[in-house]
């Protein structure tokens, strides 16, 4: 079975901004919002969504905030 290249695209940019973005309107994969939640499943087991929400969190994790971060960036 052949690797969908448009998967890999989708998945540089989540990585690029850091989980910060709009799933829908920022990937431009080529595929439908439905098509990309298909692949992201049989690939990942979840949507871009939750992926997403996933870099994000690990984001905010390894940049170690501290408590006065926390409370002005409201993470």
């Amino acid at each position: 079975m052949e690797l969908d290249p448009r998967f890999f695209k989708a998945l540089g940019k989540i990585f690029e901004r850091k989980g910060y973005l709009d799933i829908e309107k920022e990937l431009e994969t080529g595929l439908s919002p439905r098509q990309l939640r298909r692949i992201f499943n049989f690939y990942i087991g979840t949507t871009p969504k939750a992926f997403s929400n996933v870099v994000r969190f690990q984001h905010i994790l390894n940049a170690k905030p501290s408590q006065a971060s926390l409370k002005e960036n409201k993470l």
